[in-house]
C-alpha cells in the first residue's frame, strides 16, 4: 500500500491534493463560462428589441415616401390606416415590413424601452406599433391580438 507522501512525490500520477485542486479549478472555470454566456445572451436579447425598434422606424420612413407607412398602401383619401390624421401600422419582424394588421408577437425581452418610455410584456407577445402624423413618428410596443395603449 502506498503512503500519501509517496503519492505527493510520484512523477507518474496526480496526488489527491492535485486532483482536488484540478477539479476546483475546472468547476470554477465552468461556472465563469456559464455566467459569461448567460450575461451575453441577456445583452443580445435587450439589443435585439432595441434594434427592431430602429429598423421599424427606418422602414416606416421609407414607406411614408409612397404616402402611407404601411407597405403597399398609397395613402390616398380612403387610406384605411389613417384615423384623425394619424397613420398607424405594425412592424412585422418576419418580413421586415409595416402592416395594417397586428402580426404575431416577437419581443425577446420582458421589458422594452422606447424614448424613455418602458413597456412590459411576456417574451413573444408584443409587437411594435408605429404612428405617423405627417411630421413625427411615434413608436410603442403593443400586445399582439389587440390595439394596446389606444
Amino acid at each position: 500500500m502506498q503512503t500519501t507522501s509517496h503519492k505527493l512525490n510520484s512523477p507518474h500520477a496526480l496526488s489527491l491534493i492535485e486532483t482536488i485542486c484540478l477539479l476546483c479549478f475546472t468547476a470554477t472555470a465552468l461556472a465563469l463560462l456559464a455566467t459569461a454566456i448567460t450575461s451575453y445572451t441577456r445583452s443580445v436579447k435587450i439589443g435585439n428589441d432595441r434594434l427592431m425598434v430602429e429598423t421599424a422606424q427606418r422602414v416606416a420612413s421609407l414607406n411614408s415616401i409612397d404616402g402611407c407607412i404601411v407597405k403597399g398602401c398609397d395613402g390616398g383619401s380612403a387610406c384605411p390606416h389613417t384615423q384623425n390624421g394619424v397613420q398607424t401600422g405594425y412592424f412585422d419582424h418576419d418580413t421586415n415590413t409595416i402592416t395594417g394588421e397586428i402580426p404575431r408577437g416577437y419581443n425577446e425581452y420582458h421589458t422594452m424601452e422606447i424614448d424613455g418610455r418602458t413597456f412590459e410584456g411576456k417574451a413573444g407577445t408584443m409587437v411594435i406599433r408605429i404612428e405617423y402624423d405627417g411630421t413625427d413618428y411615434t413608436l410603442s410596443w403593443a400586445r399582439e391580438g389587440y390595439n394596446a395603449g389606444r
